[in-house]
């Protein structure tokens, strides 16, 4: 079944898309050019917990999880998890690929793959918050050396009753 794709011919080449949604969100995430995969997380949903731990975490960053104040532990899950999954919805795969087998690792406060995924290097990823409620991540292509993502739209709608009606009435 695979990543979901645009129907050639399209008329912008190798134009890649990616959608997400959590409870009252959605996203999509658009490439020019490249590759993408988005994910978002209601912060409320995750958990610490340890069959979430030790479902998402590799070794690493359960050691890492261990050093960290409690009250920080759900927020820095919602980080990885969105991370993971977008690197693993741009990869095509999905959540076929287990999360807890994905490193990610911090360069200078930026979110990178960790040495231990084999195409680490080909990939970019962005984290960030939407407002106080979502955890938001973006992974891209990326085939020359950036220093941030860039040539992407992010789309982010929050699912409001009043926007859902609006959207059941068009």
């Amino acid at each position: 079944m695979g990543k979901p794709h645009l129907a050639m011919p399209c008329p912008v080449p190798a134009l890649g898309f990616n959608i997400t949604h959590t409870r009252g969100c959605i996203g999509v995430a658009i490439g020019a050019g490249q590759d993408c995969g988005i994910d978002i997380e209601a912060i409320s949903n995750v958990r610490d917990s340890d069959h979430l731990r030790h479902n998402l975490l590799t070794q690493d960053e359960k050691s890492h999880m261990a050093t960290i104040p409690a009250t920080q532990r759900s927020n820095l899950l919602a980080r990885l998890w969105t991370l993971k999954e977008a690197y693993l919805k741009a990869q095509g795969g999905g959540l076929s690929t287990p999360p807890n087998t994905v490193g990610i690792a911090t360069a200078g406060g930026v979110p990178v793959l960790d040495a231990s995924v084999s195409d680490a290097h080909k990939w970019r990823l962005e984290s960030f918050l939407s407002g106080e409620n979502y955890q938001v991540a973006l992974c891209l292509a990326s085939h020359s050396k950036i220093d941030h993502i860039d040539n992407a739209l992010v789309f982010l709608r929050e699912l409001t009753l009043p926007a859902i009606a609006a959207y059941k009435k068009a």
